[in-house]
Order: C-alpha cells, then sequence, then structure tokens
C-alpha cells in the first residue's frame, strides 16, 4: 500500500491521506498503513519507519484521513480505539466540493486526529500500531484501483505547522509530511474499509439428485454460488430440513481467493416425506449471514407385495431333497430388485406343524429366492415361510406361508398277495 491517497471503487471505499508529524528538528521517515485482522475483526493503522532513530514524539494534531470514493458515501460509521496516542475523530467531510488536496477528485471522508504528543523510537521496519477501528453500516465487495499519488505536493497554509486540516480550504499543511517517498509501499495492506464480505449466491443451487424414497437412507451433492471469496477455511451446515444434514456437520472447506462455487456433501436419513426445504449457511472469514435454500422431494416408497401369500406343495415323500425359487413362486411386485430371506414370524396354517431345523431350509441365491430343504423323514403337515424385501429398503418387504404334506414311502415287497 503506498503512503497518500488510496481510492478504492467499493460501497465503502478507504484511502490514508498521511500528514503524521514529529517534534524535534530531525523528521523521522516511514510509511502508514492499514490491516484488517480476522482474528478480532478490526482495522489496525500502524506507521512502518524507514529509519531507526532516538526517541521522539508524535506531534499534537497530526492526522489521518479515512477517505471514500466520493461525496456522500459513508455509509457506515467507524469506532476508534487509540493505540500510541490519543486518536479520535474531529469530523466527517461529506459535502459535494470538497477537495483533500492530492485526491483525484472531490471525496468524502472522515478526519482522525492525534490529541496528544506521545513517545516513540522508531526501528526500521518495525511498526508501530496507532491505533484500530470497526466499521457499522452496509458495504459491498467490488473492484478496487489503488490511486499512486501521493500528498508530497500538498501546499501547505501560511504559517501552518504540523499537518492538522486546513479549515479554509481543507488543505493540509506540508510542513512534515511523513513519508514522502513516491515508492513507499505499505505491504499486507487492507484493500477496503469494509474487508471482504464472502457470500452465499443462491441463483442457481442445485441438489443432486433431489428426488429420494421415503425408508431409503440416500446420499446427495448440493452445489452453491460464491461471491466474493476470500482464501481460508469455511463451514457450511443445512439448518431448516428435518431429515436432511452436511456430511459432515458442520462440512468444511479451504476456499481459494475468488472460487466461485463450492460442491456440499449432503446426507439424507430415510425419514419424512412430501417436499422439505434445506436451508444452507455459510461461516468463517467474515462471511455473511446470507442463507440459500433448495427443495427436496421424498417419494412414499411402494409397499412390497406378492401374489401368492399361501403356497402348498402336496406330494413330497420323506426324506427327500426338495428345491425351489421363491420370485417364481410368490411373484413379488413393489420394488426393482429383491432380497429373499427364511423366517419364522408367520402364523401357521391349521393342522400344520414348523417344518424342522433337521430339514436344513435354506435360501441359496438372496437375489432370485432359490432355496433347498429335506423333507422330514415323518409324514404330515408342515410349514415354512419366506420373507421378499425390497433391495434398497429392509423395512419394506412381505412374506409368503408355504403348506408341505409329506407322505409316506409304499413299500410294495411288504404287501401280502392275494389268495385265490
Amino acid at each position: 500500500m503506498k503512503i497518500g491517497t488510496i481510492l478504492i471503487k467499493m460501497v465503502m471505499l478507504i484511502a490514508l491521506a498521511v500528514g503524521v508529524s514529529y517534534s524535534a528538528d530531525a523528521q523521522t521517515s516511514g510509511c502508514v498503513g492499514i490491516r484488517y485482522s480476522l482474528s478480532d475483526s478490526k482495522f489496525h493503522v500502524y506507521f512502518k519507519p524507514s529509519t531507526t532513530g532516538a526517541q521522539t514524539q508524535l506531534n499534537t494534531g497530526s492526522l489521518i484521513a479515512l477517505m471514500a470514493p466520493s461525496p456522500n458515501a459513508l455509509g457506515s460509521t467507524i469506532t476508534i480505539t487509540s493505540v500510541t496516542g490519543s486518536w479520535a475523530m474531529s469530523g466527517v467531510n461529506n459535502i459535494a466540493g470538497d477537495n483533500l488536496n492530492g485526491s483525484s477528485s472531490s471525496v468524502a471522508y472522515w478526519s482522525v486526529v492525534l490529541g496528544n504528543d506521545p513517545n516513540i523510537t522508531p526501528t526500521a521496519g518495525t511498526e508501530i500500531e496507532l491505533f484500530n477501528f470497526t466499521t457499522s453500516g452496509d458495504c459491498n465487495g467490488g473492484s478496487f484501483d489503488i490511486n499512486s499519488n501521493s500528498f508530497t505536493q500538498i501546499a501547505g497554509g501560511t504559517g501552518q505547522a504540523g499537518t492538522v486540516l486546513y479549515a479554509s480550504d481543507n488543505n493540509f499543511g506540508s510542513d512534515n509530511i511523513l513519508g514522502t517517498s513516491s515508492s513507499c509501499v505499505y505491504d499486507g495492506g487492507a484493500k477496503s474499509l469494509c474487508q471482504n464480505s464472502p457470500s452465499l449466491s443462491c441463483a442457481g443451487i442445485s441438489l443432486s439428485p433431489n428426488t429420494f424414497t421415503q425408508g431409503s437412507a440416500a446420499t446427495a451433492n448440493l452445489t452453491v454460488n460464491l461471491m466474493g471469496v476470500t482464501g481460508g477455511s469455511y463451514s457450511f451446515s443445512e439448518t431448516s430440513a428435518a431429515n436432511f444434514a452436511t456430511n459432515p456437520i458442520p462440512y468444511t472447506a479451504s476456499l481459494t481467493a475468488g472460487q466461485t462455487s463450492v460442491i456440499i456433501p449432503i446426507s439424507y436419513d430415510g425419514g419424512g416425506s412430501g417436499s422439505q426445504t434445506l436451508t444452507i449457511s455459510m461461516s468463517g472469514n467474515n462471511a455473511s449471514t446470507t442463507t440459500c435454500t433448495v427443495s427436496a422431494i421424498i417419494n412414499a416408497a411402494a409397499v412390497v407385495a406378492v401374489a401368492n401369500p399361501a403356497i402348498t406343495k402336496n406330494g413330497t415323500t420323506i426324506g427327500g431333497s426338495q428345491i425351489g425359487t421363491a420370485s417364481t413362486e410368490m411373484l413379488p411386485t413393489g420394488a426393482s430388485s429383491f432380497v429373499y430371506n427364511t423366517t419364522t414370524s408367520c402364523t401357521a396354517p391349521a393342522g400344520t406343524t414348523a417344518l424342522p431345523a433337521s430339514s436344513n431350509l435354506a435360501i441359496t441365491n438372496t437375489s432370485t429366492g432359490a432355496y433347498s430343504y429335506t423333507t422330514p423323514t415323518t409324514a404330515g403337515s408342515y410349514f415354512y415361510c419366506i420373507k421378499v424385501c425390497d433391495a434398497s429398503n429392509p423395512n419394506n418387504c412381505a412374506t409368503s406361508t408355504y403348506t408341505l404334506n409329506v407322505s409316506a414311502v409304499c413299500n410294495a415287497g411288504s404287501v401280502a398277495p392275494t389268495v385265490r
């Protein structure tokens, strides 16, 4: 940042009209700059000497002007905290036609004036904080342009000692202008009286996919545009939908300066129904409190049903190996794919007993429902059950109950011959 006028084209802009003088005959040169700190959300104004010298004083009446780009542009207020010396606001100049010499045009500005003579011991390259301040009010981002013209050519008023604002024509006195070198650049300076306020841009926000099935947990990606991003770590949260959340909570992303969009992972827990509105917020690095919304649709899951809830198998004999395919026997509907399992949670048909464990009923292919078992060694009526579920929702199921009629083997050798 160069000493002198710094004009920045934003709603609230800043320039340093440097006018700090010192007592004694010798002048201490250096740069005055301003830097915004994320740690305390304040602007800090520093003097960085270019030479090392003995203890000296800042003169009462030394002035720093915080400038806006044009008349009537002071849309915010500032609160000053002194660090070295006693600095205070001496006035706000916000009248069309005021001309602060050295500026490119008529400007509006705050006048911050030193009210005492604090001691300093200048060390080359070591900055000394003069004061800091906070701002309040509207402030929007935008491009900036540094005007390299310094205040080295300001004409001082007759007999004007020091650098106080000259009341008759708003000129600065030039007796002890600080940092007269046009090459004086203050590194790391703030570019605006209003620190960039990164924010979400709701236009074009999208959720993919944006439809979900009740009972089936799922994930999605939410894409949202960004404005005014400064590099750093940001957090994103979903604050309104009962069954949706960022993944993790909150979702943290490292953004680069100027990044224009971010993809936020979203998780759906399988609950809820109908339409839900997701509200996304952003925090970190002076981020705006702007929120954006996007809708998600939760569709009711189709109910799994079977065409044949009761199936009877006759003509089986004791001790034989049996196979079957549940998908063709049960004929399920209500899902695109299914999973089959045996189950004991069914009601026994009248006159039947449960297929014994020794029959080793087993599903050999859970996708098709292929199964096998061995018929009991005792004739009678038995039952077993097979459950079919939506492959994407294990809570959406239907059951078929099988009745197995087992008969004894007829042994021809045991039949007595007929005598005539």
